[in-house]
């Protein structure tokens, strides 16, 4: 039997990262820690199971052996559809923009990258770039030479529970003193256009290809529910990923289907998942899978979970109409 799995942490030194998240796990090695992947199945990075029968197996590993039992019917067991991240910059990250599908597969890559933030928390002076100000091509590409190119970036405040969705095309980038989740494509494709002096290869060329000038980046404030025991927001259906919290006060009953697996991550508190007559608990910090065929399942506890899934749009938007009483 399959049950929900958890993972170990894929640490990233990066010359931008910190120690912060320390706040809630005691197994950081040494450095500048500026990524930790939660959920991969990458080449530059695989998953491993550390809970249950199967700990010490890779994700894709799981994937050869239990295919549509894990990911579900409409998953194709060859392509993992996202990766979960989460990121603590205690400086600021290059100015950036990701390419779209089209664009990636044309340099031989295997996807484009959209993605998505949940602002976990904030320390200082917490802000993020999301897009451009009215700028010509010309007048931005200036700015990248004389190293003036944040005057054209349109600057947010960032507050702990924000949701921005950061489709492939806008430019973008983390300012400092933040946690954050990031879901996204899975691909590990940057372009970065300005990278503060720091030595580091910068791709404007491909930037200025893939980046739409005209693009502007927006809080995503969801649709919101209140059932007994927790409350259900829906922040966005996209047809890579979905992004839904689950405030649970007391208890949430849920089930998986056959066509997709959900992934949890907790950003508050800590519960307990009952499937059956077994239980996994999760605490602030951690992620889960569960699996397609696990089906039934409960969430007690008091926390916070972000669930992610790969959606079908038909049913989800059905479902979301009736949530709004349409």
């Amino acid at each position: 039997m399959l049950y929900p799995f958890k993972f170990n942490h894929i640490y990233i030194n990066k010359i931008w990262g910190s120690r912060d998240f320390s706040l809630f796990r005691n197994d950081l090695p040494e450095g500048k820690i500026g990524e930790t992947w939660d959920i991969a199945c990458h080449e530059e990075g695989t998953s491993v199971v550390t809970n249950g029968q199967y700990a010490g197996k890779t994700l894709q590993e799981m994937i050869y052996t239990f295919g549509h039992d894990l990911l579900g019917s409409r998953i194709a067991p060859e392509n993992f559809p996202f990766m979960i991240r989460l990121v603590n910059p205690r400086e600021k990250l290059s100015i950036q923009v990701h390419p779209n599908d089209e664009y990636a597969r044309s340099k031989g890559m295997a996807a484009g990258k959209t993605e998505a933030w949940y602002v976990m928390e904030t320390f200082e002076e917490p802000f993020l770039y999301l897009g451009t100000k009215a700028c010509t091509e010309e007048e931005f590409r200036k700015s990248i030479k004389t190293g003036k190119t944040e005057r054209y970036m349109k600057r947010y405040e960032a507050k702990k529970g924000d949701v921005y969705l950061i489709p492939s095309g806008l430019v973008h980038a983390m300012g400092s003193d933040l946690i954050m989740v990031e879901i996204g494509q899975n691909s590990n494709t940057t372009y970065r256009i300005f990278d503060y002096g720091r030595g580091r290869q910068v791709d404007v060329e491909d930037a200025l290809n893939v980046a739409d000038l005209n693009m502007r980046g927006r809080r995503s404030p969801g649709i919101s529910v209140n059932y007994g025991g927790y409350r259900r927001t829906i922040y966005f259906l996209h047809e890579a990923f979905a992004w839904e919290c689950y405030e649970i006060s007391s208890h949430m009953k849920s089930c998986t289907d056959k066509g997709r697996f959900h992934a949890y991550t907790c950003v508050e508190g800590c519960g307990m998942l009952k499937y059956g007559n077994k239980c996994e608990y999760i605490q602030c910090g951690e992620s889960v899978l569960m699996p397609a065929c696990l089906e039934e399942y409960e969430v007690l506890g008091n926390l916070k979970l972000l669930k992610s899934y790969v959606p079908d749009k038909i049913t989800a938007k059905q479902e979301l109409c009736r949530m709004i009483g349409i």
